[in-house]
């Protein structure tokens, strides 16, 4: 997994020695939603597929980014998405696009 002190030779060595690597600490950074943010994490991920490398982008909350075809990753995770107790849940559709659904109460958080 790649945090951003560990530096840009550290995520080249990632990408070259792994098929699949994580980046991780974008919970707490709001300035994800920044222009600038973004066009950090797509040359990294850019930088990943030219090894062939595929890029996980965990604790990725925020959805909007999702469906405006600004996505950088590959796959994405948030655990904020497994409580659909506290509001309505998404998910990817065939066409590719983000749909609400409604939330799942058959299920406590745990389980979720």
């Amino acid at each position: 997994m790649y945090h951003e002190s560990r530096g840009h030779e550290y995520w080249i060595n990632m990408c070259k020695d792994n098929d699949y690597i994580a980046i991780g600490g974008l919970v707490n950074q709001p300035e994800i939603n920044t222009p600038t943010r973004q066009k950090i994490l797509l040359d990294m991920c850019d930088e990943a597929h030219l090894y062939n490398t595929q890029v996980h982008g965990l604790g990725f909350t925020p959805l909007t980014l999702l469906n405006n075809h600004t996505m950088f990753f590959d796959t994405v995770d948030s655990t904020s998405w497994n409580f659909t107790k506290r509001g309505n849940s998404a998910t990817i559709n065939e066409k590719g696009e983000l749909i609400k659904i409604p939330p799942i109460t058959t299920f406590t958080s745990v389980e979720g």
